[in-house]
C-alpha cells in the first residue's frame, strides 16, 4: 500500500500474510536533514521503536523490520530535524 503524503515524503508499507512485516519508507528531502522515526503501540502508548536518521540530498530509504513487534495497532511518526511533522499514520498489523 503506498500513500503519497506530500512532495517531500512517501511511505510504502509492504504487507505479507495479513501482517506488516516491513516498513519501506522513501523520503525525498531537498536539503540534508535529520529525520526522527517513532513507532508507538496504539493501544498502550508505549514507544516500540525510535530512530534518528541523517539523510542526504535526493531520495533516501529506510526499511524497518516489524516482524518482532506483536501489537495489533501502531502509530508511525516521522518528524524533520526542526520538528515539522512529515508523516503521521495509524496502521493495523
Amino acid at each position: 500500500m503506498k500513500n503519497e503524503v506530500s512532495d517531500e515524503v512517501s511511505v510504502e508499507v509492504s504487507i505479507n500474510d495479513q501482517q506488516v512485516n516491513n516498513l519501506d519508507i522513501s523520503l525525498n528531502i531537498i536539503e540534508s536533514d535529520m529525520v526522527s522515526l517513532t513507532i508507538t503501540d496504539a493501544l498502550y502508548g508505549t514507544t516500540m521503536i525510535t530512530r534518528l536518521f541523517f539523510m542526504g540530498k535526493g531520495i533516501n530509504r529506510i526499511i524497518i523490520d516489524m516482524s518482532s513487534l506483536d501489537s495489533p495497532e501502531y502509530f508511525l511518526l516521522l518528524t524533520s530535524g526542526n520538528g515539522d511533522i512529515l508523516y503521521n499514520r495509524q496502521f493495523v498489523n
